[in-house]
């Protein structure tokens, strides 16, 4: 955590980031695509956490990313929630 939401613009171009994770999987559907749209203006890919229920008493760890876009269906009732990050965004990622 580097800022506040207003420092989010701000901290991705200082950082060069190439990733944003959220970690409010609850969140509002129209607050969690508003930061997605701020990330992804950045080109940075926006990932989010699934939420405690989730998880089963999992641990959580890089395979429990999901795309913002995954979670918004998650919250709106339009599939149930991906099991785990797509291969090709998890190789970016970590290079494995």
């Amino acid at each position: 955590m580097l800022g506040t939401e207003a420092d989010l613009v701000r901290v991705l171009r200082r950082t060069d980031a190439q990733t944003l994770v959220l970690a409010l999987p609850s969140d509002r559907p129209t607050h969690l695509r508003q930061l997605q749209m701020a990330g992804r203006s950045l080109g940075v890919d926006v990932l989010t956490l699934p939420g405690a229920d989730e998880l089963d008493g999992e641990q959580i760890s890089l395979h429990h990313l999901r795309d913002v876009d995954d979670q918004l269906r998650v919250l709106t009732g339009a599939h149930r929630a991906p099991t785990t990050i797509a291969p090709a965004l998890l190789h970016r990622m970590t290079g494995l």
